[in-house]
């Protein structure tokens, strides 16, 4: 009897030390406020996980990939770790300001709160231990942050910054317009160019007054950039004007379309189909304004 309440300890031991062994990601019950907070007193990074209830593929990440042992030793070293419900009410801010539009998102931020990398939907244990060790050992996003930080607007830098903040998932478009408002802008430049389209800016704005003045000029240095740059600026016009249901102002950019465009107020069209109907159209306006700009010069 002895023997086998013996054996019987050992294998519960056992069975415990198992257990222990694979608690996996230890997620505190923070908000992020309070995860910043204690991520400046331990020297650690925070990791986020956007979920909701109805998402699968959460519930996936949650019980196969969070609980691997492995990213629980990786994530207890380097991170204070939180989860955040996509559809509770106090995370309408942080969902705006992270730009979380899908589910599951887990994002790596600093210890002050800034964003360093986003990975958006499911991934393995293994997806993730990887994606997590090349932001511990490489931190180039640290690196591109902290020199445009102190002043550094070398145009193929900001570029290669723009670059990787894209690859991460993270928005471009502040980054993008606090060069275009600290330095003097080259619309000859294929750096500036990919920057500017970077900065999604205003079709009243002055570059692009400057850019539609003298197309015909600019196009010639960069074909591809420039058509993209104009696409942009007109197609991000109409789409204001349909989402507005402001014919007046469709009208004032595109006549051609404002008849179907009226045709549609009363109904379900989709932006997509939309933004196909302007894409047709696009050619013709490009080729007037550089029709209008070959008559000018810069």
């Amino acid at each position: 009897m002895k023997h086998q309440a013996k054996h019987i300890v050992l294998i519960l031991s056992f069975l415990f030390s198992l257990s222990l062994g694979a608690i996996g990601i230890e997620f505190k019950e923070l908000s992020l406020d309070n995860a910043i907070t204690l991520a400046e007193q331990e020297n650690k990074a925070i990791f986020v996980d956007f979920y909701t209830n109805w998402c699968a593929p959460c519930k996936k990440l949650a019980s196969t990939v969070f609980t691997d042992e492995r990213l629980g030793g990786l994530f207890t070293a380097n991170f204070i770790s939180i989860r955040i419900d996509g559809d509770a009410k106090e995370a309408m801010f942080l969902k705006e300001k992270f730009n979380i539009t899908a589910y599951p998102t887990m994002l790596f931020l600093d210890k002050n709160g800034e964003a360093h990398r986003k990975l958006i939907g499911y991934r393995t244990a293994n997806e993730l231990m990887n994606s997590t060790n090349s932001l511990i050992t490489n931190a180039p996003l640290a690196n591109y942050r902290s020199s445009f930080k102190n002043g550094n607007r070398t145009p193929s830098f900001v570029c290669s910054y723009l670059q990787e903040l894209k690859f991460n998932h993270l928005p471009t478009e502040l980054i993008a317009k606090t060069y275009l408002n600290s330095t003097s802008i080259n619309l000859k430049s294929k750096f500036d160019l990919q920057i500017i389209i970077e900065a999604k800016i205003h079709y009243e704005s002055e570059i692009s007054l400057n850019l539609f003045k003298n197309v015909d000029v600019y196009y010639l240095e960069n074909e591809d950039l420039v058509a993209e740059l104009i696409q942009q600026i007109i197609l991000n016009k109409y789409k204001e004007a349909f989402e507005n249901r402001n014919s007046d102002m469709l009208a004032y950019f595109l006549p051609k379309v404002i008849d179907a465009f009226r045709k549609t107020i009363d109904n379900e069209v989709s932006m997509d189909n939309f933004t196909d109907k302007l894409n047709e159209l696009f050619r013709i306006e490009i080729r007037g304004l550089r029709y209008k700009s070959s008559k000018t010069t810069v």
